[in-house]
Parts: structure tokens; C-alpha cells; sequence
């Protein structure tokens, strides 16, 4: 009774954890899901390391507050060709549609900078600012480290024409 009860708990669990995703291979389906405001599709394959390897990023991203509007959406070649090769030839590949409409260029493979190039573009077609990511926070933290380093040099500037003038 209580393996029964335990497998019960981690289920829901488990569909609560991916909820924000959706995966489609009815192109019907598909079309109704992308047609009004943003959404983002991964085309991934089976046994495609890369498409593997990318999925934490994305389930990162779907879960994200920031998000909650966006319709992240999977679409699996095998499972869904009549969609899969209508904007993929390679994998993973991820577009972004806008109310239906396929925009920009599609990010074609995964790599360490695809997450930023996503949230860029996810940010670009919801009409927002890049949120605060990491990266984000330490290029504010050098661009204040390097203002503050210029204030002092400019303070050692004038002290020296002080010095100078002083001197004279």
C-alpha cells in the first residue's frame, strides 16, 4: 500500500514539475498553440545528444516567472514530421513564433551561449528588457567596479594638478 501511495505522489509530482511545457505533433494542434502571442518550440529528435543535453535550458526557462505567458512548446521528429520538417532540418532546433508568425532566424544546435541568445529573443518578442540573469548582474557589478576606478583616477588627477599648481 504505501509503494502504491508513493509512485501516486511522485507521478503528480512529476506532471506538476513539466507542466509549463507542452509537447505537440498535431500540426492542427500546433497551429491553434502558436497563433496568438509568443511562442518558443524546441524540434528535437530521439537519441540526439545535443537535444538531450539542451532540455534542462529549456525546462528552465518555461519555468521561469518571467515567462508565464510564453508558450514553450517540444515538438519530437519522429513523432511529429509533418510539423518537425516544415522549420527543422537539424536538431535541436529552436524558433520563435509571434501570433502565428515564425520570426527572426531560428537557433539551430546547443551550445553554452544559447540560453542568453534565447532569453534575448524571448525578451525582444515580448516587448521586455532582458531579465536579471547571472551574467547580467556581474556585467553591473564591473561596469560600477570600473566607474568607481575611474572616479578615483580622476580624483588623483586633480589632486596631482593641485600639487602642481601648488608648486609653481
Amino acid at each position: 500500500m504505501f509503494l502504491k501511495r508513493s509512485f501516486f505522489v511522485l507521478v503528480i509530482t512529476s506532471t506538476q514539475l513539466y507542466a509549463d511545457l507542452m509537447e505537440i505533433n498535431n500540426l492542427k494542434q500546433f497551429n491553434e498553440k502558436i497563433k496568438t502571442g509568443v511562442s518558443v518550440v524546441k524540434f528535437y529528435m530521439d537519441g540526439c545528444a545535443p537535444c538531450k543535453a539542451s532540455t534542462p535550458m529549456f525546462t528552465d526557462l518555461s519555468q521561469n516567472n518571467d515567462y508565464k505567458e510564453i508558450n514553450f512548446i517540444t515538438v519530437n521528429f519522429n513523432r511529429g514530421k509533418a510539423i518537425a520538417l516544415r522549420y527543422a532540418r537539424m536538431f535541436p532546433t529552436f524558433a520563435f513564433f509571434k501570433d502565428g508568425k515564425l520570426t527572426g532566424n531560428k537557433i539551430v544546435g546547443y551550445e553554452s551561449n544559447t540560453k542568453n541568445e534565447m532569453i534575448s529573443r524571448i525578451d525582444a518578442l515580448n516587448n521586455k528588457k532582458t531579465t536579471d540573469t547571472n551574467k547580467n548582474n556581474i556585467i553591473k557589478r564591473k561596469i560600477a567596479s570600473e566607474i568607481a576606478d575611474l572616479k578615483n583616477q580622476q580624483v588623483k588627477a586633480h589632486s596631482v594638478e593641485e600639487n602642481n599648481i601648488q608648486s609653481i
